[in-house]
């Protein structure tokens, strides 16, 4: 027992001063650029995924992507509802009502309803243009008046708009319970019909609804004055009552 005694007395010492040594050694910090990388390999892999997946979501729901689909049948409804939310279609109706049109608040909304929808063209054609996100696999470039921009996918152009819309006749007009439930089931019949189409993948879909409400709150905010619709009707108006 006394041989033991000391060394395991001498064993317990070299202990305590190894663990002294390593509490006085530090770790390596990474250094800031090092955590950022490793942050931004991390989103990369999850993004990766999160596109497989949207990939996959959307090849399940598009259902009328060609005759042969599964609902294949409905192809020729889903093109017709897809008319319904084109621009060319909402423009030369807004304006043929301005022209119409001697109400002035009518006149003051639909200014800026024409406003909202230009700005949603030009927003939109550019996000495609930075995103330029390749439209599903199985869809056909078949849609009705297409421009260079519209090969590209993020965000849905449809759905932005219908949002838009939707928002702007339910916050500006007096629409009584049914018109605007017709106005959101129209939003989301538009919206659907996009994937089903196979027009666009789930979450361009998604993310042109976000965008679409975001319109219409940033027109609300920059609402065009009365004095100012009205003055630059004035001298159309006199052309053509002319």
């Amino acid at each position: 027992m006394s041989n033991r005694g000391p060394a395991a007395m001498r064993k317990r010492t070299s202990d305590f001063e190894r663990s002294r040594k390593n509490k006085g050694t530090k770790k390596p910090v990474k250094s800031l650029d090092a955590r950022v990388k490793s942050v931004i390999k991390k989103f990369d892999k999850f993004f990766d995924k999160f596109l497989v997946f949207d990939e996959k979501i959307t090849s399940h729901f598009a259902v009328c992507a060609s005759k042969e689909s599964k609902w294949g049948h409905l192809r020729p409804v889903m093109k017709l509802i897809e008319i319904t939310c084109h621009g060319v279609p909402w423009l030369l109706s807004v304006v043929t009502s301005l022209l119409l049109s001697r109400d002035q608040p009518t006149q003051v909304k639909l200014v800026n309803l024409l406003a909202g929808l230009i700005f949603d063209l030009a927003l939109v054609g550019l996000l495609k243009f930075i995103f330029v996100r390749q439209r599903p696999k199985h869809n056909r470039m078949d849609m009705f008046a297409t421009i260079s921009v519209d090969n590209y996918s993020f965000p849905s152009g449809h759905a932005t708009r219908a949002a838009m819309v939707t928002w702007f006749f339910i916050d500006q007009w007096n629409l009584n319970f049914l018109s605007r439930v017709f106005f959101m089931l129209w939003m989301v019949i538009v919206s659907s019909s996009r994937i089903a189409l196979g027009r666009h993948h789930v979450s361009d879909v998604f993310a042109g609804i976000i965008i679409g409400i975001l319109e219409y709150k940033m027109i609300s905010r920059y609402w065009l004055s009365d004095q100012l619709c009205l003055s630059m009707l004035s001298p159309i108006y006199k052309y053509f009552i002319s």
